[in-house]
C-alpha cells in the first residue's frame, strides 16, 4: 500500500483585501510539501473566477463553499 501523506499550503496572490467575489479572478498558489512540512514537492497556481464564490441571487453574507 502506498501512503501519500503530504502538506498543502494555499496562499491567495494579489489579494485586494476585499470581497473575493468582487474581483475578476482570484489566484492561489498551491505549495505541496512532504509530510515533514519542509521538503517541497511542487508548486502550482489555480485561477478561479471571482463570481464562482457566490451563486447569483444569494444574499450578502452567503458564499458557495463548494
Amino acid at each position: 500500500m502506498v501512503n501519500f501523506r503530504l502538506r498543502l499550503e494555499v496562499t491567495r496572490l494579489q489579494h485586494n483585501m476585499g470581497m473575493i467575489h468582487d474581483v475578476e479572478t482570484a489566484t492561489f498558489e498551491l505549495q505541496y510539501f512532504k509530510a515533514d512540512g519542509k521538503t517541497p514537492i511542487r508548486t502550482e497556481q489555480s485561477v478561479i473566477p471571482g463570481k464562482a464564490f457566490r451563486k447569483e441571487g444569494l444574499g450578502k453574507d452567503v458564499t458557495d463553499k463548494f
